[in-house]
């Protein structure tokens, strides 16, 4: 223990810290400019400028309690956890942590961020938990929850979902109740999604039973796909393909040089959709294709598939949004 200016007492073999301290230990470094120190039962207080790093998280907050006894570890207002092992950084108001088994919640205003150089994603919802778990002696992955009111913002992505999980084993973000994905112009709903992501980005989304996809064409048309599975394709973080399996339909529209305007409703087994610049370029029907071209106005009502919703008012536009409920 190394201080500026300390107190002692000899008897309870507690340290009072009272100006910048440093307690160094095989496992652990805490670091304070006020609180105490039990040297008997290895118990410490700490509550100005304080950190502790137990080699395996960074955590900060106005407050902090460490046993390096159980690995037990609390944490209070303006929290943050440096997982440095993963590379990520959770933030709340409150935080529990232990050691062994690596494992922490967070709550009350909490964020996960997952930091890149291209495009960081930030992540809240009411309690966010993470836990290590042993496959074998010496290998293991950590998996994470969140639960309640999730939104995710990154510049390419936005998301909203009741609760998620995201297994660091094979980098799946597996999204629960009543999920809704925005990737550029597109919107995309169904009753579960899997989000596949290599190196940090994004490599391909799944969604499963009931599958809908919204596109918007103009100020009042949307394309719209449905569907009972579907698979989106993506390339540098940009959805550019997208395949739908199982009682396909499909309502687009198109114009031509002129800016006529006309639009199809189809049913196929099989759609695929190709995205260029955030917009639908190409569609491609599968399997006896059932459809015809009609002009603008004819049969309006028929121009919406059964299920069509437009979220945009709860899209999260900006990582201060994840935070609107």
């Amino acid at each position: 223990m190394y201080a500026d200016t300390m107190d002692y007492n000899t008897e309870s073999g507690t340290a009072f810290l009272t100006g910048p301290t440093r307690i160094i230990g095989d496992s652990i470094y805490i670091y304070s400019e006020k609180g105490w120190y039990d040297t008997k039962k290895d118990i410490s207080r700490i509550w100005k400028n304080s950190i502790i790093d137990n080699r395996k998280q960074i955590i900060h907050g106005d407050s902090l309690y460490y046993n390096k006894t159980t690995g037990f570890g609390e944490a209070f207002r303006n929290v943050s956890i440096e997982d440095t092992t993963n590379k990520i950084l959770v933030t709340g108001n409150y935080a529990w942590v232990y050691k062994k088994p690596e494992k922490f919640l967070i709550t009350d205003k909490a964020v996960f961020i997952q930091v890149s150089k291209k495009d960081s994603l930030f992540l809240h919802s009411d309690t966010i938990s993470a836990i290590t778990i042993f496959k074998t002696p010496g290998s293991s992955y950590r998996l994470m929850r969140a639960f309640h009111n999730c939104r995710i913002f990154s510049k390419d992505l936005q998301a909203k979902c009741d609760s998620l999980s995201y297994s660091f084993q094979d980098s799946v973000i597996r999204l629960y109740r009543a999920p809704i994905i925005w990737s550029e112009e597109s919107q995309l709903t169904s009753d579960s999604m899997a989000i596949f992501t290599k190196n940090r980005q994004t490599d391909r989304m799944e969604l499963y039973n009931s599958a809908f996809v919204v596109d918007l064409f103009d100020s009042i048309r949307y394309n719209q796909i449905k569907g009972r599975n579907l698979t989106g394709y993506f390339r540098d973080n940009k959805m550019y393909k997208i395949a739908i399996d199982g009682n396909s339909e499909l309502v687009y529209f198109l114009s031509d040089k002129e800016g006529q305007v006309g639009w199809n409703r189809a049913k196929s087994s099989r759609i695929e959709i190709y995205v260029d610049k955030g917009k639908i370029s190409q569609i491609v029907e599968f399997q006896n294709p059932d459809g015809i071209l009609n002009p603008p106005l004819k049969e309006p009502d028929k121009q919406k598939l059964d299920g069509f919703n437009w979220f945009d008012s709860i899209r999260p536009k900006n990582k201060s949004d994840i935070f609107k409920k």
